[in-house]
């Protein structure tokens, strides 16, 4: 496959990979959104998960672009100089920083925003979990460019050479 080509699948699955999580996100939201959500509040929970499902596309749609960011930033925008200028590690750094701040920050934001959606320390801990674990981290293991394979934290062990090769 040509580097156009490339480049465009690992795009895509990028934007896959995300709506994937997204979809897990609303489904497991929705069962720890019924152990907080109640009538008591003036709001049931087919309207809280109306609220809720716009809250998991916000999140993702910020978790997917600062993938997609680190992503096209290594692709086209970083340069390998010399043998060891590869790591980009603090960059990656940044970015998986500003992934995990997100993850805390837009449910609350869009919570204090939108009254009818109530939250609890559950949907931030979720959030984590799918879009800075396996969203970012597990993303980008598998998305960077070859210049920059092993930047990410561990990406040496899952993308190391196999038989020596």
């Amino acid at each position: 496959m040509n580097r156009s080509g490339r480049t465009g699948a690992e795009v895509l699955g990028i934007v896959a990979v995300t709506a994937v999580l997204c979809l897990i996100a609303y489904y497991a939201g929705g069962a720890l959104g019924k152990s907080f959500v109640s009538v008591q509040d003036g709001i049931t929970f087919t309207v809280w998960q109306a609220h809720y499902q716009k809250l998991v596309m916000a999140m993702g749609a910020a978790a997917g672009f600062l993938l997609l960011a680190w992503y096209l930033l290594a692709r086209f925008v970083l340069t390998v100089n010399d043998a060891f200028d590869g790591g980009k590690r603090m960059i990656w750094l940044i970015f998986g920083f500003l992934t995990l701040v997100a993850c805390f920050v837009v449910p609350y934001a869009y919570a204090a925003i939108d009254h009818r959606l109530k939250i609890g320390m559950s949907i931030p801990v979720l959030f984590l979990a799918l879009f800075g674990l396996l969203g970012y981290w597990g993303g980008s293991i598998l998305t960077t460019p070859a210049p920059y394979k092993y930047t990410p934290l561990l990406a040496e062990k899952i993308r190391a050479p196999k038989n020596g090769k």
